[in-house]
């Protein structure tokens, strides 16, 4: 639902727009935004996903990226952090981005209200991209930037690139029918409307925090994972911290009980990779696959 109300709404305008008027997009604000009249502009990422995407479609015009977001640097959240310190980021208290002047503030509906408007005082344009449930909510997003950043080629080559090696896991994958169930520290499971459960189902896997009913992420009681038959617990963290987090989770209720964790079998993927709402969200299947 989230795929048809966002960014596909932004697209029919662009394509039923009248020959004659400039083409428009609609955000997340029901803000709209004539590309007409914004060519060539310099651009600042408030949230890590645009990060990503933007570094990806500027790459043959750095200039025209004024900064990146706070997180962009860090590597728990982001998968360009070394390359990030080639741009400042702005900080906490948003005077830092204003002083750039940029064109746009490329934002996402989580970007702090007072950021955005704050952002409307100044008289600086905002974007502000809507939905990051599933990989087609990202391929959107990467083309809708693709559009405010003048790199509609660059953006589908992204994306065609994105549906090539999305075909070539779903066909490859050993994940195809096991039973997978994700782990964190807020004993959240992810489900329907998730990024992770559409990673999952396009590997082939059941994701059980979906099959119990769960719709985006929600705690589940003791009794009910207990009940669950994983083949494996996903979780985010780095591949040599196996032993470190399979002993944590040895040590915790309900985690101990189940098969998958007295024997082992867990999928470590980088969190930044795990959490990621651009392009390198691929990097996670292709972490879990590679782990098989």
């Amino acid at each position: 639902m989230g795929f048809l109300n966002g960014y596909l709404w932004a697209w029919i305008l662009l394509v039923t727009w009248p020959l004659t008027a400039s083409p428009v997009l609609v955000d997340h604000q029901k803000k709209s935004f004539d590309l007409s009249q914004k060519k060539r502009m310099k651009v600042v990422s408030a949230f890590v996903g645009a990060d990503e995407i933007v570094l990806e479609l500027l790459k043959d015009e750095p200039q025209r990226i004024l900064a990146l977001s706070p997180l962009a640097r860090d590597a728990r959240y982001s998968s360009i952090a070394e390359e990030a310190k080639r741009w400042p980021v702005f900080g906490e208290e948003l005077e830092s981005l204003i002083k750039l002047k940029p064109d746009l503030v490329i934002a996402a509906r989580y970007t702090r209200l007072e950021w955005l408007r704050m952002l409307q005082q100044a008289k600086i344009e905002s974007f502000v991209l809507g939905n990051f449930s599933s990989l087609e909510d990202i391929m959107g997003n990467i083309l809708i930037i693709g559009q405010l950043v003048a790199k509609e080629e660059a953006a589908q080559a992204v994306v065609a690139r994105m549906r090539a090696q999305l075909g070539q896991l779903a066909k490859s994958c050993p994940l195809r029918g096991k039973k997978v169930l994700n782990y964190n520290a807020e004993a959240q499971l992810l489900g329907q409307g998730t990024t992770f459960n559409d990673m999952m189902q396009r590997l082939g896997a059941e994701n059980i925090g979906s099959s119990l009913g769960v719709k985006g992420w929600a705690v589940v009681s003791q009794e009910k994972l207990l009940t669950t038959k994983a083949d494996y617990i996903v979780v985010a963290g780095e591949i040599q911290e196996k032993k470190k987090i399979l002993a944590k989770l040895s040590g915790e209720m309900p985690w101990k009980h189940l098969d998958a964790v007295k024997q082992g079998r867990m999928i470590l993927i980088p969190a930044a990779q795990l959490s990621s709402v651009s392009q390198h969200v691929l990097q996670a299947m292709e972490t879990a696959c590679a782990q098989l």
